[in-house]
Formats: structure tokens, sequence, C-alpha cells
């Protein structure tokens, strides 16, 4: 030990007799004649207690050649520095302090700059290594993979975390599941005992609290986004990886301890909720549509990449009515037996059945149900009588598809601006669900109406012609124009004035501009629609977007010319391909 340095600490009771179950569970650590050098880049503010393990454990329970720590302290006023700097470590330790806490994002991204090596291992301070071999299995599970990033395994720290004896799963990969309006993240695995170490997964994305990545890869999608609130930056890179054709798969083999907990309690719950908020609306502003898409795919498909293997599931709302709801149940059940989860929202006296969170979609049979479902619910009305109530349910705007059990029914709901589909209930069971995968698989359409009600019957006229061509559609009124259900449209349609609303870059952005208008603020857009040829050719040699002349308010069917501009807009601005890498 150097003079002044201080004494590593004891490693946590139990540690070393589980890190020799696991080993023994594994075999040897894999072997390699040469093992590439690794940076370790690890972001702290204030985080002694928990660098001291990290760094001890690195120092004592990590066998690998050659490895150095890049350690970014964003003003911490505790003695993390001191700390970092006064330990006889075997690897090199370059500590850079910044004046302020720097987003998790900017803070990597420096700490990935000043590394020397080609293989960045990103490190929160409060992971603890335990299993000599973790790392070595981390690098031959990205080198075995040909991967661009690989993900390990997490255990929760704590010992109040253990159940029968057995440590718990935190993470093995980062999956989406059904939310409203969007998606939700959630940690594969998470709760469950650790029996023993399990098989590499691909994955879309894993968390960066310990994540291994080639820096070609890393720097080539330009490295963590900023913008983010210490979360989420890691997905968002997963994403850009997979957006570039590169794979990710995290580690059965490598398996840490994560203390997040330890480090959340920090920082009080209301910061907590605002930066989900906030980090959530940043991802479906950058991958809305793309994600939706895949996600909804997987569930058909049964694949358990972007999510886990089990079904879609359908909610199905309920009016308390025997005789309203024999119909609906029969349906219900007949499509349970196409194979999809479904469950029934019953009403609780003059409260309607509350909608589970994840429903991938939720049928309603009763017009005066569609308020109290969760906002951005994908809803798929069902109008078997009560057209008029219908047509001026709020649902109806984003209903992803229509059904009517008549004819007769269907001129009300036309007005109303859908194009509805004639439905037999149970015995076309297979055909609803073959519709809603068509729906998921084609362009979904976002038509975002100004206070300008003029508007609102062509409005209408558009989004019934792109329905009739399997399109999803759905419209929003002015104070709608931000919420997340309408960031998982491929195309946004913006009519009249686009007010301060900017667009999305992972949508097409369309700017319509009604007869009579000339729009400002034309170089955020993707296409732009005016009513005639000649404000077309003057405003296109004003702005670099495209310009083309389509009369919406006077065109009987636009959908046809409108999908055959947004196809050629979207090759153009990258949105097209960035789907189909994806994919």
């Amino acid at each position: 030990m150097s003079a002044g340095s201080e004494a590593l600490p004891r490693p946590p009771a139990g540690r070393a007799a589980a890190a020799r179950r696991i080993r023994s569970e594994l075999g040897p650590p894999p072997q390699r004649d040469e093992w590439p050098p690794v940076s370790a880049i690890v972001v702290n503010r204030d985080g002694e207690a928990h660098l001291r393990l990290l760094l001890s454990r690195l120092a004592s329970a990590t066998d690998y050649p050659q490895l150095e720590m890049i350690l970014i302290d964003n003003g911490s006023n505790d003695g993390s520095v001191r700390l970092a700097r006064s330990l006889d470590l075997p690897f090199p330790l370059t500590v850079i302090e910044n004046e302020h806490n720097d987003p998790f994002s900017d803070a990597n991204d420096d700490g990935a700059e000043r590394a020397a090596y080609e293989r960045l291992l990103f490190l929160n301070n409060d992971v603890e290594p335990f299993e000599p071999g973790w790392l070595k299995e981390l690098v031959a599970c990205l080198e075995a993979n040909r991967a661009a990033a690989a993900g390990a395994t997490l255990l929760y720290g704590k010992d109040q975390e253990r159940r029968s004896g057995s440590y718990i799963v935190q993470h093995r990969r980062i999956e989406l599941r059904g939310a409203p309006g969007f998606v939700a993240l959630v940690n594969a695995g998470d709760g469950e005992e650790f029996d023993r170490p399990g098989p590499d997964l691909s994955a879309a994305a894993s968390t960066a609290a310990c994540m291994l990545v080639r820096r070609d890869a890393f720097e080539s999608v330009g490295g963590f986004t900023t913008g983010f609130l210490w979360g989420w930056e890691d997905v968002d890179l997963g994403l850009k990886l997979a957006s570039a054709g590169e794979g990710l798969v995290c580690s059965g083999r490598s398996v840490l301890f994560h203390h997040e907990s330890s480090t959340r309690s920090a920082v009080s719950p209301e910061w907590q909720r605002s930066t989900r908020s906030h980090n959530r609306r940043l991802l479906a502003e950058r991958w809305g549509p793309q994600l939706r898409r895949e996600y909804l795919l997987d569930r058909l498909a049964g694949r358990g990449f972007w999510t886990d293997s089990r079904p879609p599931l359908l909610v199905v709302a309920l009016s308390g009515r025997p005789s309203d709801d024999r119909e609906v149940r029969e349906l219900a059940d007949a499509v349970e037996e196409q194979g999809w989860r479904v469950s029934l929202a019953e009403p609780h006296g003059d409260r309607p059945g509350s909608v589970v969170a994840e429903a991938d979609f939720v049928l309603v049979a009763d017009p005066s149900s569609g308020a109290s479902l969760a906002a951005g619910a994908p809803c798929v009305p069902w109008a078997r009588e009560r057209a008029g109530e219908w047509a001026a349910a709020p649902l109806l705007r984003r209903a992803e598809l229509t059904l009517v059990s008549q004819l007769g029914l269907a001129p009300e709901l036309e007005g109303a601006g859908v194009a509805p589909v004639l439905f037999g209930g149970a015995a076309e069971a297979e055909r609803l669900v073959a519709l809603l995968r068509e729906r998921v698989q084609r362009l979904r359409f976002c038509v975002k109406l100004s206070r300008d009600w003029d508007l609102e019957p062509a409005a209408r006229s558009l989004r019934r012609s792109l329905e009739r061509r399997q399109h999803a559609c759905s419209l929003q009124f002015a104070d709608e124009w931000e919420l997340l259900a309408g960031l998982v449209a491929d195309v946004a349609v913006a009519c009249g004035d686009p007010g301060n609303y900017r667009p999305k870059p992972a949508q097409l952005n369309v700017l319509w501009a009604p007869r009579g208008v000339r729009p400002t603020q034309c170089d955020e857009w993707d296409l732009i629609l005016v009513s005639d040829e000649a404000t077309a050719a003057s405003l296109a040699a004003e702005t670099p977007t495209p310009v083309k002349a389509l009369d919406l308010d006077s065109t009987a069917d636009a959908a046809e010319p409108l999908l055959d501009l947004v196809a050629v807009a979207a090759a153009r601005s990258g949105v097209e391909a960035r789907v189909r890498a994806m994919a």
C-alpha cells in the first residue's frame, strides 16, 4: 500500500459464496490468447460510499488483464475525489473534475473521448462486481456475438432483497410493454429469484449501469444523446445502434449487484416523476412510431425480442347491462380462442371498469363509456346501435378501427370522419385480429387541427379516405397536439396555423396550408402542402422543404395523392430507412 493511501473495504457478507456458486455452474472462465483492453467510465456525484465499494471490487473481484478507469466527478461535495486519489489500485485511474452536475449523457460522452481503449465499459458508481470472471464473460459475449454492445445481468444488492436464501434479479435486458399513449420500459426478469446464470439474450436495449460498447459503433451513432435527464439515455443508445444495423446482446453469464434503490433515495419522488415524464416524452419524440409498431408486431408474432413472448392483450369494456354485454362477452371469448390475452373491464356501480395500463387494444361497445378510458389507449369502437351518440363520442377521434354491426349505422359515422367496417361479432374474431394486424403494419397518420374549425370537414374527409385504405388515422384538436398518443403516428399532418408546435424527429411532418394561407417557418417540416401551383412555386423558392400543390379542402379523395407525396418525402428524410433498419 502506498503512503497515505486508504485500505480497501471488505466485501459484503455472502459475496464470496455466491461467486463460488455461480462460477461452479458456469465452469471455467472464458479463455483467449489475448484480451482487448477495456476503459471503464464511471460518473459520480457525492457517491463516496458507492465509489468505495465499486473501486475495491474492481481491484479485488475483477480478474481482467488490462483495465483503465475514467472517473467523471460531477462537482461532488463529499470525499469522492479524495477517496479515488488515495486508493492504491491495480489499474490506472484518471479523475476528471466537473464544476457542475453534468447530464449523464454528456459526462459519459466526455469520458469516452478521454478513454484510451476501443472497448468502452459504462459503469454506474452503485454497481458491485463480486465474481472475478464477470468482465471476461462480458467481453467474450460481445466478441462471440459480434455485437456493438453487451449488457450484464444485474441483481438487487441489498440483503433485504433476498428471498428464501436466493438473490433477486433486477435486470436481464430492457423490454417494452404496452402503456397508454406510448410504450413502457421494463427490466426483463425484474423480481425473479436468481437460481442460476441464464443464456445470452439478444436485445433492443440494456441498462448502461453495466454496458460494454465497441468504440467504433458508439462513435458512429454519436454516443449518448443529450437532453435526457439521468435515465433512458441507454435505451436511446440501443435504439440508435439497432437503427444503424448493429446488434446488442445481454450476457446471462456476467453477473453483478446493483444498489440502484439507495442511489435514487437521495432525490425526491417529485423529481423522479418529472424526469420520467420528460424522458418518456423525449424518447417518444425520437422513436415513437417505430417503437410502437415494433412492439405490437413482436406481440403479434410472439418473437420475444422487443418484448416478452406473451400474445397481445385486448381489454373489453363492458357496460354492466347483461343483455348488451352478452354479445360482447362472446366476442371476447372468441378472440381469446385466437390466442390473444383478453381482460374484461367490468363497471363498479356507476363507475366504469378500469382499463389495464398495458392494454394493446381496447374494445368499446358502449359510446357512453369512452370518456372513462385511459388517455391514449388504442380503441376499437363497435357500434351496434345509437349511431348519433357514437358520432359525437370523443373517443371516435382516436379510434384504431371502427366496427359497425349493420350498414345502416355507417353513414352517420362516416360523417364523423371514419370509414367503419361491417363486423359480424364472435363469428369474425379471426377477421378482427387480421384487421388489427394490418393496421399495425401500415403507415399511421395523425391529423392535427388548429383552432380554425372550418378545416374540420376537410380533415374528416382526409381521415376517412386514409382509413378506407386500411391506414389508422386519428384527429387531434389544438390542445391535444402534444399528447403522447399523437407521437406514435408515422405521419403528422398539421392543418392551418401550427402556432408553437414543433415537428418531431421520429415522424414525417406535413404542414397543410389551407386555401389563401401562406405558411411561415417552413424549414422544420418534411413536406408542405398548399392549395395551388402558383403558391407552391413561389414558396419553394424560399425554403429547402419540398412544397407541393394539393388542395385538401376540395379534393374528394385526398389519400392517394397524399400517400404518393409522403412516400417520396419519407425516402428523402430518412424516416423510411430507419423504420426498415429496426424491423
